[in-house]
């Protein structure tokens, strides 16, 4: 399986938004660059079986 990533925009305060998928780190990261609150990318894995 592809490795997916998403934009987890926010703070513990405000609460969180998830934003993906992305195909990649560097496009979730330049999507990231045109937040204006604090982001991380965040890699999506399986869930475990």
């Amino acid at each position: 399986m592809a490795t997916d990533f998403i934009l987890i925009k926010g703070n513990p305060v405000d609460g969180f938004e998830f934003v993906g998928p992305f195909p990649s780190n560097e496009d979730a990261m330049e999507h990231g660059d045109s937040v204006k609150t604090d982001w991380w990318v965040a890699e999506l894995e399986e869930p475990a079986k």
